[in-house]
């Protein structure tokens, strides 16, 4: 007599196996489907978000560009403004209609972003470490007839 015919028992994963911690289907097909899917949902508002940002940049630029008084911030914002940032989001928002963006399109957006956050903070740096020219701008646009001379020559005035 025949002995019946079992099936070998399927290998298990380990409870916390390299597959567990990829995040990724174990069908290679079911994988790039659902990699596919998820890109057409997600391309679009990629889209908008990069020409969101570009649009931004520019209107805020366009608004604020009279008040700022001293012409070496004026300079820094342009430079920043439209020599960074706005290429920056341009390049994004070119890379999307490729073919190439689809391989990479996680990482190319994490880039942007950090680059621009990156950029943001040493920008906004300058900004904040410029207050002092700033309110010197305001203060002689205002018609102050006070010099910072004048308040050193006050101090010594006074004395120990």
């Amino acid at each position: 007599m025949d002995l019946p015919e079992t099936p070998a028992p399927a290998e298990t994963p380990a409870p916390l196996g390299l597959e567990r911690l990829r995040l990724r289907f174990r069908d290679d097909t079911l994988e790039a489907a659902f990699r596919d899917d998820r890109f057409r949902h997600n391309v679009g508002n990629i889209r908008f978000a990069f020409l969101g940002g570009i649009f931004l940049w520019t209107a805020w630029g366009l608004l604020l560009q009279p008040h700022i008084l001293a012409l070496e911030d004026r300079r820094l914002d342009t430079i920043m403004r439209f020599g960074i940032f706005i290429p920056l989001l341009l390049i994004g928002v070119g890379l999307t209609f490729t073919r190439f963006f689809r391989r990479i399109w996680q990482s190319a957006t994490v880039v942007i972003a950090s680059l621009t956050l990156l950029f943001w903070v040493y920008y906004a740096s300058l900004v904040a470490l410029f207050g002092a020219e700033l309110t010197h701008a305001y203060a002689v646009t205002r018609g102050s007839k006070s010099s910072p001379r004048s308040h050193e020559k006050a101090g010594e005035d006074r004395g120990p």
